[in-house]
């Protein structure tokens, strides 16, 4: 009875008091689906199409915000008059510089995207395609560990992927490319040609950074678990990641996004941490609408952006 009265105290205090002010959505990549592949790696997409509409839909209800100006709103040194959207990209992804940012420009959207350092120059994979590619091509996938798991239909196949996704990020952080290809040493892989075929170059970054609605942050260097890391790599994490940045496009990079981005990933070790260092925000993968009174800039919350999105704002 105490927590059925707690939760509605909770609601109506969330209704009336602290009430929503805007959305920070979070998107990985802008591309075309591709049906033969699997869905977790799909659902990762939006098209084209729908962010160009969503953008024309609500532009006319919302304000669209850079990270810097939504970090002003949170802290009180900026007022607006209609909820605010932020789109915020993970990764660094080819496709956010070939099909999103000239939707972007087009429409004059400040946009941030959180570069993860080491998959952009080749020492970090995009293990997640490499398992997809595995999976799609096999009837059973068998792990150097013994574990054996039924890719013979589509369902099967999305079940294992998610199951072998968890193994891997629960790996060891020491020497994890090697862990990673030992627990897949029964197939051929060849990791790096995912990040030469789907992330962008530097060039592309610098360029969108010098752009008037481009902002660079800070996705660590191996995209690793940070729940899993020790205070030191935490540390040299962000460090050198945010080193590298800085040196590339000349600016300071002074937001940051966790890697992953849910309890799962990150604790309250790793926030901490980020919290001592000098970035102005840190931002999680989920946790809903930015509220009123939602003023810690190191948890800061992200919704799920995806093709049927439908802005909180219109009713």
């Amino acid at each position: 009875m105490k927590t059925f009265f707690l939760r509605k105290i909770r609601t109506a205090y969330n209704l009336y008091v602290n009430k929503p002010v805007g959305s920070v959505y979070m998107l990985h990549r802008v591309a075309p689906y591709e049906n033969d592949r699997l869905a977790p790696n799909e659902n990762m997409k939006v098209t084209p199409e729908f962010l160009e509409k969503f953008i024309v839909d609500n532009s006319g209800h919302n304000i669209f915000l850079s990270m810097n100006q939504v970090k002003e709103v949170i802290s009180g040194t900026t007022k607006i008059t209609k909820p605010f959207i932020a789109f915020t990209f993970d990764d660094g992804y080819y496709d956010n510089y070939h099909y999103a940012y000239p939707i972007l420009k087009k429409h004059n959207i400040p946009f941030t995207i959180y570069v993860s350092t080491g998959l952009i120059d080749g020492t970090a994979w995009l293990w997640w395609y490499l398992l997809e590619d595995i999976i799609l091509t096999n009837e059973s996938v068998l792990l150097s560990n013994g574990l054996s798991f039924d890719c013979s239909t589509r369902s099967l196949k999305e079940k294992s992927f998610m199951e072998i996704r968890k193994i891997i990020l629960d790996l060891p952080s020491d020497n994890f490319n090697d862990r990673l290809l030992q627990l897949l040493s029964n197939y051929h892989t060849s990791p790096e040609i995912y990040n030469s075929r789907l992330m962008m170059n530097w060039q592309q970054i610098v360029e969108i950074s010098k752009s008037a609605i481009g902002t660079i942050g800070v996705h660590t260097v191996s995209h690793r678990r940070m729940s899993a890391l020790t205070a030191e790599e935490i540390i040299a994490e962000l460090n050198e990641s945010r080193k590298t940045i800085e040196e590339k496009i000349e600016k300071r990079a002074v937001h940051f996004a966790y890697p992953f981005g849910t309890e799962y990933e990150i604790d309250n070790n790793a926030i901490d941490i980020v919290r001592k260092t000098d970035f102005q925000t840190a931002i999680l993968a989920n946790g809903g609408l930015i509220r009123k009174y939602d003023k810690d800039l190191y948890k800061l919350k992200r919704l799920f952006f995806a093709d049927g999105t439908q802005n909180p704002f219109r009713k």
